[in-house]
């Protein structure tokens, strides 16, 4: 996470993963994340990185429906998703 964007979302340190692109359909999309949200908890794990969340996500269970965590235009947020796997390309 950029500084300029963890200060505009009133973070001390640049702690995060923004979101720069959510696809029409997704389970992201179905949740209600935005172009410009940052991820910072993903189930029971803080998300820093997008390492944490690969981590995180490796660990899930296709189906299951779980939360995340994020912050949107300086407000904390809690979001309910399914997981679904990767379509194929």
């Amino acid at each position: 996470l950029h500084v300029r964007v963890a200060r505009e979302h009133g973070l001390a340190t640049p702690a995060g993963v923004g979101v720069h692109q959510v696809a029409p359909g997704s389970p992201a999309a179905a949740a209600g994340l935005k172009v410009g949200d940052v991820i910072i908890g993903l189930g029971e794990a803080i998300v820093s990185t997008p390492d944490d969340i690969h981590r995180a996500l490796t660990r899930a269970t296709i189906g299951v429906t779980t939360r995340v965590r994020l912050l949107r235009r300086n407000q904390r947020l809690d979001v309910t998703v399914r997981l679904a796997p990767l379509p194929e390309e």
